[in-house]
């Protein structure tokens, strides 16, 4: 009985020093730094998130042993870095910067490694740092093309509509809840001498086209038809759509309204100058920052058409490029990057740019963008 009950107890012992070991050796790879001492070059915007990924930095560092190189330059000397840099086949960088709107370009010029081998590779990737459940709608899936992922979100931005309650208030005007509702709204502001509405209308694929596409579906029109796939520009709905867009630029907006790009539109209403916009929701802590319009303004999802509110959103990926000789120590950065506990930390400090779940529901993340309406509108626009 006694020589029993010993084996017993030695084989419950070495099972549970089995048991310790394996939990050890899963979690081996991060606790042993095996990219330590590995260099890697990001790549990035000059943004709001960017000194909120900066601060964190260090972290990152210490957690894995991986330096980091950081270059960060305006939008458009970034992409043409950027460009040139993988036309050439370089590998200067390790993490790279990529639009949806680019994507399938540069998925199809062979410039990005797909993820997939490296999100599914449990040695390399911690599931609390991906959570890829936690992103909203398809703030993650839209990075996916014929099967494979290319990119993750870096920030996410929808389309919301930003109006004065002070100065609709002051005249007895009903925030719009139609696209006939709001030319109704610019022309009784105009009436008042004021700058009614801003909207991107500058000739490039990221400013006109980001917010035309808006008017475009809203009246029930689209680029092309998809049995066919012949262009259908010039239906009926296109046209009404464009007439409406191109009424409100003209007749309501700033001068000089057909050149206005993003930066525009979002420094006139910083300066107080225009009423309303409809435009990036990542804007929105900034906004409230600001002194002309602090606690004037009110969030809600776009105007309706005649066929709906198809509002859309804008994307912007950490991607791998093909040509980075630390493609894994690249993967670590990128999953720490977008972890959730990097978007609720941007959140309270400064940004909008909200596409986790775990973000959105947090209660402190809620009480400082509690914003009237803010995060209804945005949760409507991205879910």
């Amino acid at each position: 009985m006694k020589e029993s009950l010993l084996y017993k107890i030695i084989l419950v012992g070495f099972v549970m020093l089995v048991v310790c070991f394996a939990n050890f050796a899963v979690g081996a790879n991060f606790h042993e730094k095996p990219y330590a001492g590995t260099t890697i070059t990001w790549i990035y915007q000059e943004h709001t998130t960017t000194p909120l990924y900066k601060a964190k930095l260090s972290q990152f560092e210490k957690e894995t042993g991986i330096k980091v190189n950081v270059e960060v330059y305006p939008y458009r000397e970034l992409m043409e870095k950027q460009k040139m840099a993988y036309a050439l086949g370089s590998s200067d960088y390790d993490v790279g910067f990529v639009q949806l709107f680019n994507l399938r370009e540069w998925v199809k010029k062979g410039w990005i490694e797909p993820l997939d081998k490296y999100m599914k590779n449990s040695k390399i990737t911690r599931d609390e740092w991906l959570a890829w459940d936690d992103f909203i709608g398809d703030t993650a899936k839209v990075y996916s093309i014929e099967g494979k992922q290319w990119g993750l979100p870096a920030y996410t931005e929808a389309q919301i509509f930003y109006y004065r309650k002070d100065l609709l208030k002051k005249y007895g005007i009903e925030p719009p809840q139609t696209l006939a509702g709001l030319e109704q709204v610019a022309k009784k502001l105009h009436e008042q001498g004021i700058t009614a509405i801003a909207l991107r209308a500058r000739r490039e694929w990221f400013n006109a086209p980001y917010i035309w596409s808006y008017f475009l579906h809203s009246f029930g029109g689209d680029y092309f038809d998809y049995e066919t796939m012949e262009p259908i520009l010039n239906s009926p709905e296109a046209v009404k759509a464009t007439e409406l867009y191109a009424r409100l630029l003209n007749k309501y907006g700033p001068k000089g309204a057909a050149a206005i790009d993003w930066e525009d539109v979002r420094d006139l209403m910083l300066a107080g100058k225009v009423a309303m916009i409809i435009d990036c929701s990542g804007w929105a802590a900034r906004f409230e920052e600001s002194k002309p319009i602090m606690g004037k303004l009110g969030y809600a999802p776009p105007p309706k058409g005649p066929a709906g509110s198809f509002t859309g959103y804008g994307s912007n990926a950490f991607f791998i490029p093909k040509f980075s000789k630390h493609k894994k120590a690249a993967w670590q950065f990128i999953q720490w990057a977008i972890n959730p506990e990097n978007r609720i930390y941007q959140a309270t400090h400064g940004s909008s740019y909200i596409d986790r779940w775990s973000t959105l529901r947090n209660m402190e993340v809620r009480k400082i963008q509690n914003f009237p309406g803010f995060l209804d509108a945005l949760k409507t626009a991205l879910g």
